[in-house]
C-alpha cells in the first residue's frame, strides 16, 4: 500500500530508512530467492541509445540507472538538482544551499536556499516546484527527452504495477510489473550516500523525483523507496534531505504515433 513518509535524517550522518516495523532485515533474510537468469527486461524499446519499457503509465521507463550498464548495475548518485556526482554529499558542498554546514538542528535556522525554494524563510524564493531541465541529471546525461520522474507520475506507478523484493545476479532490489502491460524492470537496491560512502546497499531502493517537497521545508525534495520487511516489501513515497546522494531511473514520454 503507497505511504507518504517523513525521512528524519541526522547532520553528517546517514538517515536509516526502516521498514513500517522499524525493522531492518539482513540481506536475504527471509526473501525468495530466485533464480539470477529470471528475465526482467522485455519487449522493450531504444529511446536515444537507452532501453525503455512501458510499464503502463503515460510514460516509458528506462531499464536502467543512470550511470549504469545493467538493470542491477547501481549506477552513480547524486544530490537533488545536481548534475555530476561527488566524492562527498553534505550541505557544505551541495549546489543549490549557500554552503552552510550545519551541525545541530537549531542550526538549520542558518542554511538558506538558493535555487528551488517556495517559503523565503529559507532562501531565495522562487515557487520552482520541479527541477529545470539544466538541473536534471536525466536530462544531461542522456538528453532526447529523458528526465526524472515527477512525484505524481511515481504515484501512477505505484498504482499500476506490483513490487516484488527480489534479486539478480546476487544484488538485491525490486521487480516492478506492470499490472495493465506485463512488462517489468528491476530496480537494485543501491541505498543512498550520506558524506563520504555508501549506505543501506542492498537494503533500500532510494531514488530521486524531480519534485521538490512543497508542504513546508525546503531543505527536502521527493523521493521514493522501496523496502522489504520479510516476505512483503513496502514502496511509498518520502521526502529527503537535498543533499544526499541517490540514485535516478530516467523516464521519456512515448513517442506519438500517427
Amino acid at each position: 500500500m503507497k505511504k507518504i513518509f517523513t525521512l528524519a535524517a541526522i547532520v553528517g550522518t546517514i538517515c536509516s530508512l526502516a521498514s513500517c516495523s522499524g525493522k531492518i532485515d539482513k540481506p536475504g533474510e527471509d526473501k525468495p530467492t530466485p533464480t539470477p537468469e529470471e528475465k526482467y527486461v522485455d519487449g522493450s524499446t531504444t529511446i536515444a541509445g537507452h532501453e525503455a519499457l512501458d510499464l503502463g503509465t503515460d510514460l516509458l521507463w528506462a531499464t536502467t540507472n543512470l550511470g549504469a550498464s545493467a538493470p542491477q548495475d547501481y549506477g552513480k548518485y547524486y544530490s537533488w538538482g545536481e548534475v555530476e556526482e561527488k566524492k562527498e554529499y553534505r550541505w557544505g558542498n551541495y549546489k543549490w544551499s549557500d554552503g552552510f554546514e550545519p551541525s545541530t538542528t537549531a542550526e538549520y535556522a542558518d542554511l538558506r536556499i538558493t535555487k528551488y525554494c517556495m517559503f523565503k524563510v529559507y532562501g531565495n524564493k522562487d515557487d520552482k516546484k520541479v527541477l529545470e531541465p539544466e538541473d536534471d541529471a536525466a536530462t544531461n546525461a542522456w538528453g532526447n527527452g529523458w528526465r526524472m520522474p515527477t512525484k505524481q507520475e511515481v504515484d501512477a506507478l505505484l498504482k499500476n504495477c506490483e513490487w516484488e523484493w527480489n534479486r539478480v545476479e546476487g544484488l538485491y532490489g525490486y521487480k516492478i510489473s506492470s499490472k495493465k502491460t506485463g512488462k517489468s524492470i528491476f530496480l537494485p537496491a543501491a541505498g543512498m550516500i550520506a558524506v563520504d560512502g555508501p549506505h543501506n546497499s542492498t537494503l533500500f531502493c532510494n531514488y530521486w523525483t524531480s519534485s521538490l517537497f512543497d508542504q513546508n521545508e525546503q531543505y527536502y525534495a521527493y523521493s521514493f523507496v522501496y523496502t522489504a520487511d520479510g516476505k512483503e516489501g513496502t514502496e511509498y513515497i518520502s521526502n529527503t534531505y537535498r543533499y544526499l546522494g541517490m540514485t535516478i531511473r530516467a523516464v521519456c514520454d512515448k513517442p506519438v504515433t500517427e
